[in-house]
């Protein structure tokens, strides 16, 4: 083991060389300032520290090899160490004896001992060491499951010291996840906790060295060996860093990997990316490793996401499966300040930050704060509000008393944001730009960086674009860059190394998009890059913003809004409108809108009386597009919806299939006219046609008997296609769930059909029997979008015979 670690700094060993006369295990011959030198090996794997007796022999041993070429060495490599007499012996040698535990040689393949200064100064710098309280938890149960975190960490605790005790607690290799909503403290005690361990492992070569990951820096494009090269090569550059050996360290149980923001990274993915990110993180998770994961659980967009990821299942029938090779994490929830532990922060925080204050105006000030926070308690539980606070409180000219009796999110943000750009104001001497539109130019980059970088929170100034500068004069010869830095320093933005710009929080940002939405209402095509922005947070500032007259104006362009808008967006325009029902009535008829969302009541959620309406709507869908939206909706619940639906009223999951087949049909037949036995569908249905020439074969079995043979799969996909030709995208993702080939018998489909449409589907299967041979009417067509089409041949009736088909 100790020849193949040295062999990366040293070379290929020689193993069992006979030189003067002794049998040497392991020698490496190498090239030092152009001269060959030789360094021999004795590894001792014993259960004690080696003695001075110990020591002396094998010096006696090597005694003759050494004195003959005085340019080699000997190193002797042990698992436990030396004594304190053998360490003194080997000291006092010629300087060719050396000694190294196998640890030590582990810790030089990659020596992280710069990145450990790194981890301990940043607490120091930021402040963290003098001013963080500790916060509760509560464990997450899970009913049934094989282990419980229960078992293993105590809530009368803190968190953080239970996470320490995990981190020393060999026996327990399972990951945990610390999840908790914004502003909860999560980055600050993965901080902490890699500070402490950190501190550790510099006087403890046995203990394990923290590694922190952004993992707001993942895309869809990049993986954990990327990441890793990226911070150790360039963020915190550690000489002959190397990926293999990292992973071979961490297979021995070397590290603490702390990854933080997995909600940050999923915000820029789909849920197909962010499965196959964790998938790609979680090969870090050994035997022996340690893999600590914290983020929002709002980042879970449904209970299988949720189970997929911490828990390591997956849905099949009506029950929950675990997944082969992927961990079950110990779910940990952060807990909010208590009342005590908020007190404590604002006094400790702001010693820290108001050092231009007496200690009378710290103590007088804290008290404002907190009386403050007593009469806002939800508020104020909140670290990251607590902190806004008492930044304001820094501050002896700013009225904290204009939050008594109305504080909120919204008006504190505002307040601080405000307060930090009027201070930066009066010390400004450089170029002429007003603190609005200093302030305008920040909303307008969070809203860049929402909309156009997938949520994230840092970028580089080179990479912001010109059209943020409008309205700003600039020296043509100079280029807009001293601008840029010129409203970017002293801004609410912090700086990394060379151009990079970052968020200090990320619910600034939020708040700054929110702002920029409410200041601009958006025209047909900004719909689409508002529902985007629509996360979490900036959906929780709009609505406690309060701007009923506003969101007003925002749903009088809705009608015409284009591209991928969200169920959250549109949930959000029909709750101020009084509910999905009013909403409706407000859009115009001609409106695609007032078509889409008629079957549905008081929102878009999962509820029965949507599920039931959007059946029903299905069979007499008015367009392709409507058709294609409903089916989707439907198509994108859980599956396991319909299995356990289905078993309540004694029905069968394919009861389900034919209804969607029978929709299908009945909408494109009803919809077409005939003559002289030909059908004919006008450019409103012609997308039903293409659906089915993507989805659907019919077979006759050679006995008088035909059947449609089709997938929830292709329809979705082709519904998918029609509605981007409509102007519109899909925002949810494929239900996997609903996947194979269905064989539904015609009789099924007639059965459920009446008047015109089981008329034309009896003249398409007598004399018709292509999808492409019902002629589309030739109409003026708005210009649409071009789509990828498969190239696959059109779907006819086949026969069947000889044919072996199984669903």
């Amino acid at each position: 083991m100790a020849a193949d670690l040295l062999s990366s700094k040293f070379g290929k060993p020689r193993r069992e060389v006979l030189v003067e006369g002794k049998k040497v295990d392991v020698v490496f011959e190498y090239e030092n300032f152009g001269k060959k030198t030789r360094l021999y090996v004795e590894a001792k794997d014993l259960n004690r520290n080696l003695s001075r007796d110990d020591v002396v022999h094998i010096c006696t041993d090597y005694h003759g090899i050494l004195r003959k070429d005085p340019s080699s060495g000997l190193l002797v490599v042990t698992s436990r160490g030396l004594t304190t007499a053998a360490q003194e012996y080997i000291d006092e040698e010629s300087g060719q004896v050396f000694h190294q535990t196998i640890w030590e040689i582990e810790s030089g393949l990659i020596d992280l001992n710069s990145y450990m200064d790194h981890l301990i100064d940043q607490v120091r710098a930021n402040g963290l060491a003098n001013y963080y309280v500790e916060a509760g938890f509560a464990v997450r149960e899970n009913v049934g499951e094989d282990h419980s975190a229960k078992d293993r960490f105590d809530d009368r605790k803190s968190c953080l010291s239970q996470l320490k005790a995990w981190v020393l607690d060999d026996s327990d290799h399972a990951p945990v996840a610390i999840l908790g909503g914004y502003g909860s403290g999560k980055t600050s005690v993965a901080d902490v906790l890699a500070a402490e361990c950190a501190r550790r492992a510099k006087t403890d070569p046995h203990a394990r060295q923290p590694i922190v990951i952004k993992l707001g820096s993942i895309s869809e494009y990049s993986n954990v060996v990327g990441i890793l090269a990226s911070q150790f090569t360039h963020d915190y550059p550690i000489p002959g860093y190397n990926y293999h050996h990292f992973q071979a360290l961490n297979e021995k149980g070397r590290y603490v990997l702390i990854l933080d923001g997995f909600d940050e990274m999923k915000h820029a993915m789909s849920w197909a990316d962010f499965r196959a990110q964790i998938r790609g993180l979680l090969e870090l998770h050994t035997p022996k490793s340690k893999i600590l994961l914290l983020g929002r659980p709002s980042a879970f967009m449904s209970e299988l996401e949720e189970m997929h990821i911490l828990r390591g299942k997956r849905p099949v029938g009506g029950d929950w499966v675990r997944l082969p090779d992927w961990p079950r994490f110990h779910e940990l929830e952060l807990s909010d300040f208590t009342s005590e532990e908020r007190r404590s922060f604002i006094i400790q925080y702001l010693r820290f930050v108001g050092k231009a204050l007496s200690e009378l105006a710290v103590e007088q000030r804290a008290a404002i704060a907190n009386e403050i926070a007593d009469e806002n308690e939800d508020l104020f539980r909140k670290p990251v509000h607590s902190k806004i606070l008492t930044d304001l409180a820094t501050d002896e000219a700013f009225d904290l008393e204009r939050f008594r009796g109305h504080a909120s999110r919204w008006l504190l943000y505002e307040e601080f944001i405000g307060s930090l750009y009027a201070r930066e104001a009066d010390k400004r001497v450089r170029r002429d730009i007003s603190t609005a539109r200093r302030v305008q130019f920040l909303e307008d980059v969070a809203f860049w960086l929402w909309t156009m970088r997938g949520t994230s929170i840092s970028f580089s100034a080179s990479d912001l674009p010109e059209s943020l500068f409008e309205g700003i004069e600039f020296d043509e010869e100079e280029g807009p860059y001293p601008l840029v830095r010129e409203l970017l320093v002293g801004s609410i933005l912090e700086r990394k190394k060379g151009d990079i710009f970052y968020f200090g929080h990320r619910s600034f940002a939020e708040f700054l998009v929110a702002q920029r939405m409410l200041s601009n209402e958006p025209k047909l095509n900004d719909h689409q890059h508002y529902s985007d922005a629509f996360a979490d947070g900036v959906l929780q500032f709009v609505t406690e913003a309060r701007r009923p007259d506003t969101i007003s104006k925002w749903r009088s362009t809705f009608p015409g809004a284009v591209g991928m808008i969200s169920f959250d967006y549109i949930n959000f325009l029909a709750a101020s409108a009084g509910g999905i029902e009013r909403f409706v009535e407000e859009l115009p008829k001609a409106s695609v809108w007032n078509e889409l969302l008629q079957p549905f009541t008081s929102s878009l959620y999962e509820i029965d009386a949507n599920r039931e309406g959007v059946l029903r709507a299905m069979k007499a869908s008015k367009s392709s597009a409507s058709f294609a939206w409903w089916y989707l909706w439907q198509y994108s619940l859980d599956a396991d919806y319909w299995l356990e639906r289905n078993r309540a009223t004694g029905r069968l999951i394919r009861d389900f299939d034919t209804h969607v087949l029978t929709a299908l049909l009945g909408s494109l037949f009803g919809g077409c006219s005939n003559k002289d036995r030909n059908l004919f569908v006008d450019g409103k249905h012609s997308g039903l046609r293409r659906i089915c020439d993507a989805s659907i074969t019919l077979f006759d079995d050679g006995e008088g008997r035909i059947e449609f043979e089709w997938s929830h799969a292709e329809i979705a996909l082709a519904c998918r296609q029609e509605l981007v030709r409509s102007g519109l995208e899909w925002p949810l993702e494929d239900n996997r769930l609903l996947e194979g080939s269905i064989i539904t018998p015609l009789a099924k489909v007639v059965q459920n059909l009446e008047g015109k449409a089981k008329g034309h589907l009896n003249i398409f299967l007598k004399h018709v029997r292509s999808w492409k041979s019902i002629t589309e009417l030739a109409v003026d067509e708005p210009k649409r979008r071009e789509i990828s089409r498969r190239n696959k041949p059109p779907r006819k009736f086949q026969s069947q015979t000889g044919q072996n088909r199984h669903r």
